[in-house]
C-alpha cells in the first residue's frame, strides 16, 4: 500500500476499493504517520484500483495536498478509473494536483 522513495522524498499510496468515510481517515492516519517517519516532501496516489470516491476521500486528498504544500512539495493523482475521475474533476481537484492516466 506503501512505497516511500528516499532519492526523490516520495511517498507512493496505492489505493483500492472504495474511498469513502470509512476508509478516509485509516488513510488519512496511515499517510501522516508515514510523512512524519519518512520526511517526504511528496505523495503519489496510485488510485487504479480505487473504484469510488466520495466527499470523505475529497477531503482526504485536499488535506494531504495542504500538508504537501506546507512542506514545499507536491501531489499527483495516477491511474484513476473514468468514474473516479469524473468526480474528481467534478470537485476540481484536478486545477491544483498533477493528474496522469497510468501508474
Amino acid at each position: 500500500m506503501l512505497r516511500y522513495d528516499e532519492d526523490s522524498k516520495t511517498l507512493t499510496v496505492r489505493l483500492s476499493g472504495e474511498l469513502d468515510q470509512h476508509m478516509a481517515e485509516k488513510i488519512r492516519n496511515t499517510i501522516d504517520s508515514e510523512i512524519l517517519k519518512s520526511g517526504a516532501n511528496n505523495l503519489v496516489f496510485d488510485m487504479s484500483e480505487s473504484t469510488f470516491m466520495d466527499s470523505s476521500g475529497i477531503g482526504m486528498l485536499i488535506g494531504r495536498y495542504k500538508l504537501m504544500k506546507r512542506r514545499n512539495g507536491g501531489v499527483e493523482v495516477m491511474g484513476m478509473q473514468e468514474n473516479v475521475m469524473r468526480i474528481f474533476k467534478m470537485s476540481g481537484l484536478n486545477q491544483i494536483m498533477k493528474v496522469k492516466e497510468r501508474a
